[in-house]
């Protein structure tokens, strides 16, 4: 079974600074073109604040080659 790496890219920092999730990198949207290479190469599951985040994260993670298994909304809504 290979490994996934989870990956928050939600603009909301202090909130996952509340609510940590273990073992994931946190890159805000912003910076995810500038660190793209200091995401290990595994399966990803993102963690987004909404949809929007959620699309950008994806389609760019794919671009540069990444496998994008699934994703999470941490929105306020959730």
């Amino acid at each position: 079974m290979k490994r996934m790496q989870s990956l928050s890219i939600s603009e909301i920092i202090r909130i996952l600074q509340k609510n940590p999730v273990n073992g994931a990198i946190n890159i805000p949207c912003g910076y995810l073109k500038r660190y793209i290479k200091e995401i290990p190469n595994r399966h990803i599951v993102i963690i987004a604040s909404n949809e929007l985040e959620k699309n950008f994260g994806a389609r760019l993670l794919k671009k540069y080659g990444y496998n994008v298994k699934g994703y999470t909304i941490t929105g306020p809504s959730q």
